[in-house]
């Protein structure tokens, strides 16, 4: 391995990559700054590799100079123990995080080698829609995407052993052409969802996934946060049968639930369905069919559970509705916009 200079500048800043990391949740934006400082020096890549042995041994983190030195300790003179070669006896576990850091550290560079290739953006295409607007896609290999109001994908060229495209925001409903040497792949966020040919749905808000299947088998990969390095972090994987569905929320992916097919991408026919599903969920479907945006002003309300069937061109008519079965009121801005606040609020309750 290339010799590096580690400074105790770097140990320090790789102490506050720790701690952040070590903080949930990890966002897109922290996980991207911390690759950006690792990739600036590959001393910085040792340094956290040191850093995570201690925090991973649950030792304290030695100074720079003993770890450095650790392998070149030697008696005194004298004969007797010198004050590092006491420290490396009083601890002999230093020892053993010494071997794994230098393993750590080892394997660190291997993985660095790849970073640019595993992070590579393919050459995609965009495809996105307007607020009510629903968009039929043709892609070159047969799949059929019907695309959601407010909604965005990035086809990348099929190119290689695979087909891949990102779901950015929003809904969409894929009918996926059949080709076992070319699996089909979607993103959405740390979501992964592979297939060979099915029908599927997937409908993405902020912090929330639902993926429904009605045809054909589907594997879905969520990514957990955890491990050496926040951007290659450790799997969940799920098989999805027909008329069953699951939710990520907030990373955390969900059992399997049974559904009815009927009702699953039932806007593609112009309805919205919805059983116990959150209330933040619903108005940020509605928002993308409503000229006049909805908001929920009291955050405690965004949990509450919606069981309710309305038309795509009714948000009106459902913003009445839910008023009526849930402990909302709905008023009207300047801007013909739609306030949602809690009745206890209103009433003083």
């Amino acid at each position: 391995m290339t010799d590096v200079m580690i400074t105790d500048q770097m140990i320090s800043d790789a102490k506050v990559w720790y701690e952040k990391l070590s903080t949930r949740p990890v966002t897109e934006d922290k996980r991207a700054a911390f690759r950006l400082w690792f990739e600036q020096n590959p001393a910085h890549q040792q340094a956290y590799a040191h850093v995570f042995m201690c925090g991973d041994e649950n030792i304290s983190i030695p100074s720079l100079p003993e770890v450095v030195l650790l392998d070149a300790v030697k008696p005194a003179n004298d004969g007797s123990m010198g004050p590092k070669a006491m420290a490396q006896n009083a601890n002999i576990r230093h020892n053993s995080f010494a071997l794994k850091w230098g393993a750590v550290a080892a394997a660190l560079f291997v993985a660095i080698l790849g970073l640019n290739i595993y992070f590579a953006a393919p050459e995609t295409q965009e495809y996105s829609t307007q607020i009510a607007e629903v968009r039929n896609i043709l892609l070159e290999d047969g799949t059929h995407v019907t695309l959601g109001p407010s909604s965005q994908i990035l086809v990348a060229k099929f190119t290689g052993d695979e087909r891949r495209v990102f779901l950015e925001k929003g809904e969409a409903f894929f009918d996926v052409a059949h080709n076992p040497d070319k699996p089909f792949t979607v993103e959405s966020g740390r979501t992964e969802i592979q297939v060979l040919g099915t029908k599927f749905n997937m409908n993405r808000t902020i912090d929330y996934l639902a993926v429904s299947l009605l045809e054909g088998k589907i594997e879905i990969q969520q990514e957990r946060d955890g491990g050496l390095l926040p951007f290659f972090n450790e799997e969940e994987t799920i098989t999805l049968l027909p008329a069953q569905m699951v939710t990520v929320k907030k990373g955390i992916l969900s059992p399997p639930e049974g559904r009815k097919i009927k009702q699953m991408a039932n806007w593609v026919e112009g309805k919205l369905n919805y059983i116990n599903i959150p209330l933040r969920v619903v108005i940020a479907d509605a928002n993308r069919y409503s000229r006049f945006p909805l908001r929920i002003e009291d955050k405690s309300l965004e949990s509450l559970p919606v069981t309710a069937v309305f038309g795509t061109d009714q948000i009106d008519i459902m913003i009445r509705g839910l008023s009526q079965i849930l402990p909302i009121t709905v008023t009207r801005g300047a801007d013909g916009s739609y306030i949602i606040k809690s009745k206890r609020t209103i009433t003083g309750i």
